[in-house]
C-alpha cells in the first residue's frame, strides 16, 4: 500500500516538473509568452498618427507607408509638422502679351503647407500678387489638398481659387477650380474659371462739337469670361540638377451668347536648374487673339529644405510643395469699342 501511495507521489512530482519546465522553454524561446504580451501590448500605447488599431490592416498601411515615405518611423506625431508655415517663395515674370491682356506681368507666390503625412490630405493655403504692365494689379488667393496615393504612383490634388483683377474699365472678380495628378517625369492639370459678380462694365464717350446738329459716340467695352484648361507637362530630359520639361493643352474661353467663343491651344518648354531658377517660352493660339509668344522666368526660395522632411518615392519634395499650375492665372478680359454717330 506505501509503495503504491510513493509511485502516486513521484508521477505527481515528475508532472509538476515537466510543466514548470514546459511553462519555462514556452517563454524563453516563444514569442507568444505573458511577458512577450506585455511588452507587445505596453508598445501599442506609442502614440502614432493618425490614430489606429492593432491588426493586419493597420500593419499593412504602415509598411505601404514606409514603401512611399522613406525613413518614415509609422505615423509619429512627433515627427509631422501640422502647422501651415511657408514652404515656398518663388519670384516670377513673363513678357508679351497674353490671353487677355497685354504687355507680360511679374509677380510673387508664397506656399503655406504643413509636413507632408502618408495617405492623408495635406492641406495648403497659395497667396499670389501680380503687377500687369498695362499699370494694373492683380491677386489670387487659393487653398487646396494633394495626398499621396497608395493605388497609383503619382500624387492626387484638388485646389480653389479666388482671383481679382483691375481693369480699364472696372475690377473683376473669378473662382477657379482645379484637379491635379502629378507624377514624377509627367502632371496633368485640368482648370476652369468662373466669374463672379459684375462681368462688365462699359465706358461711353459722346464728341458733340460739331458744327450743326452732329455727334458720335464711342462705347469701350470690358467684360470678363468663363473658361477651362488642361494641360500635360512631361520631364523630358534629366542630367543631375538640370532640368527640361515640355507641356501642352487644349483652353476654352466664352462669354454670353453675343460674345465669340475663344478656341485654343498653348505648348511650352522650361528648362531648369534644381529648384532654383527656370526660363519659359511659351505659345499661344487661339481664333480671338490669333497667336501669342512669351517668355519667363523662375526664381525660387524653397524653404522646405530648411526643415527635416521624410523623402517619398513617387515624387519629390519639389513636386509635393510647388506652386499650382494654372495655364490663365490672370482673369482674362475682353475688349471691344463701338461707334455710333448721325454723320
Amino acid at each position: 500500500m506505501e509503495e503504491g501511495v510513493h509511485i502516486r507521489k513521484n508521477r505527481l512530482s515528475l508532472l509538476a516538473v515537466t510543466a514548470v519546465l514546459a511553462i519555462y522553454a514556452y517563454q524563453i524561446q516563444g514569442k507568444q509568452g505573458p511577458a512577450s504580451y506585455l511588452k507587445t501590448k505596453s508598445k501599442a500605447q506609442v502614440r502614432r498618427w493618425p490614430p489606429q488599431s492593432i491588426g493586419s490592416g493597420a500593419a499593412a498601411h504602415t509598411a505601404r507607408a514606409k514603401e512611399v515615405l522613406q525613413g518614415s518611423n509609422g505615423y509619429n506625431s512627433e515627427r509631422w509638422n501640422k502647422k501651415p508655415i511657408p514652404k515656398r517663395v518663388t519670384a516670377f515674370g513673363v513678357v508679351g502679351n497674353g490671353i487677355g491682356y497685354d504687355g507680360g506681368y511679374t509677380g510673387l507666390d508664397v506656399m503655406f503647407a504643413p509636413e507632408y503625412p502618408a495617405f492623408a490630405v495635406m492641406p495648403f493655403i497659395e497667396a499670389q500678387g501680380i503687377f500687369i504692365f498695362e499699370n494694373q494689379w492683380a491677386a489670387n488667393l487659393g487653398v487646396g489638398g494633394r495626398s499621396l496615393s497608395d493605388k497609383i504612383p503619382a500624387m492626387v490634388g484638388f485646389n480653389a481659387f479666388y482671383s481679382f483683377r483691375e481693369g480699364d474699365q472696372g475690377s473683376y472678380h473669378q473662382l477657379g477650380l482645379g484637379g491635379e495628378l502629378i507624377g514624377r517625369r509627367w502632371e496633368l492639370n485640368a482648370n476652369a474659371y468662373i466669374p463672379l459678380g459684375k462681368t462688365h462694365h462699359t465706358r461711353k464717350c459722346v464728341w458733340d462739337d460739331y458744327i450743326g446738329d452732329f455727334k458720335a459716340v464711342r462705347r469701350k467695352k470690358e467684360r470678363s469670361l468663363f473658361g477651362g484648361n488642361a494641360a500635360l507637362s512631361v520631364l523630358a530630359v534629366k542630367a543631375g540638377d538640370f532640368m527640361l520639361y515640355a507641356s501642352g493643352g487644349p483652353y476654352f474661353l466664352t462669354g454670353k451668347s453675343a460674345h465669340p467663343q475663344v478656341w485654343g491651344g498653348q505648348v511650352a518648354i522650361q528648362p531648369q536648374y534644381g529648384d532654383y531658377f527656370a526660363l519659359s517660352f511659351i505659345v499661344s493660339s487661339d481664333n480671338f487673339w490669333g497667336t501669342l509668344y512669351q517668355g519667363g522666368f523662375v526664381i525660387s526660395l524653397p524653404l522646405y529644405q530648411f526643415t527635416k522632411l521624410r523623402k517619398p518615392r513617387v515624387v519629390t519634395n519639389r513636386q509635393i510643395y510647388q506652386p499650382v499650375k494654372r495655364m490663365i492665372p490672370i482673369i482674362p478680359l475682353e475688349e471691344r469699342c463701338c461707334w455710333k454717330s448721325n454723320f
